[in-house]
């Protein structure tokens, strides 16, 4: 099992992308605030009894998880994701725009590090269908209050 595990990449990113007619500082607003995650972001908004809460360095914590961005520049904004002794996951998002379009194109990534470990080679073969649908989802509800 561990030499088969070793052919499964080290590196995963599960990547989707939304095209909403609006320009990227429309929808930067509801990505730089971590409190209005919960109005579109599925992974947020979805666990009862957990609440979001800002820490005075302007990370967010919701239940074990901690949210802190890495890096917010003009078209691309970096957010780190770190719950207890996990490996962090660092999610982020890309803002696309073409002289000759109305809208801008929304490439939302989230990239996964694996150890070695069989077992974690082997779950991240499960990413996809554990993220991918939520990410879709929170890209549609992102795309409808921003152009709402």
């Amino acid at each position: 099992m561990t030499v088969i595990s070793l052919f499964i990449p080290s590196r995963v990113r599960i990547s989707k992308a939304i095209n909403i007619k609006a320009a990227p500082g429309e929808i930067w607003t509801d990505i730089d605030d971590f409190t209005k995650w919960k109005d579109w972001n599925p992974m947020i908004a979805d666990s009862a009894g957990r609440t979001l809460e800002i820490m005075p360095d302007s990370s967010a914590k919701y239940g074990a998880t901690t949210l802190r961005w890495i890096r917010k520049e003009e078209g691309e904004r970096i957010a780190q994701m770190s719950t207890g002794s996990k490996r962090p996951v660092n999610t982020a998002w890309k803002a696309i725009t073409y002289s000759h379009s109305d809208s801008t194109t929304l490439h939302w990534y989230m990239d996964f590090q694996l150890r070695w470990y069989p077992w974690e080679k082997f779950s991240s073969l499960m990413l996809e269908g554990s993220y991918g649908p939520s990410m879709e989802k929170g890209l549609m509800n992102l795309k409808q209050l921003v152009e709402q």
